[in-house]
């Protein structure tokens, strides 16, 4: 396989799937985390984003500027809560009880791939799923979908600096 040799690299905004303020919030995330563990790699000379966005604007060949580009978009995002009755026995009296238990979850598929600037090949890509739920008897005291989300994003992104770098000499 040949070298690519890649140097400079932009990381585009991530893209959604649909108009919500979630998607919107997790795509930003999502471009954040990307962007901050490729650039700690140190393998990279990162370009500004709205310089690849102006030059392609302008029809303009991005291979001078960039070697390639990083993009990624929200395939879905689904939000849940619910709650469900289930019997208890009460530790102290021995009495069976109803309680309600309130339950959470979130849920976050998401691509993304590098791709060359000189031809527009796809040089590596990644699609990622993942689900997080939690319950609890005090809905007021579970987790937000916010924290639930960047729960997510955190534990999935963490080996796109080595993906990076393993796409940046043909590995």
């Amino acid at each position: 396989m040949e070298t690519r040799n890649i140097q400079k690299l932009t990381i585009l905004p991530f893209e959604t799937s649909v108009n919500s303020a979630l998607q919107t919030q997790a795509a930003d995330w999502l471009t954040n985390e990307a962007r901050n563990r490729v650039q700690d790699t140190g393998y990279f000379t990162m370009i500004n984003p709205s310089t690849v966005e102006r030059l392609q604007k302008r029809n303009r060949s991005l291979e001078k500027h960039v070697d390639a580009i990083f993009e990624g978009r929200i395939i879905s995002l689904v939000s849940r809560d619910g709650s469900r009755q289930t019997d208890r026995v009460d530790s102290e009296t021995g009495e069976r009880r109803i309680v309600t238990v309130y339950m959470r979850e979130v849920e976050l598929e998401f691509h993304y791939s590098i791709v060359s600037s000189r031809d527009g090949e796809i040089l590596g890509s990644q699609t990622k799923k993942d689900r997080i739920s939690v319950n609890g008897e005090d809905r007021s005291m579970l987790n937000s979908q916010e924290e639930l989300l960047r729960e997510i994003i955190s534990r999935n992104m963490t080996g796109i600096g080595t993906f990076a770098a393993s796409i940046r000499n043909g590995a």
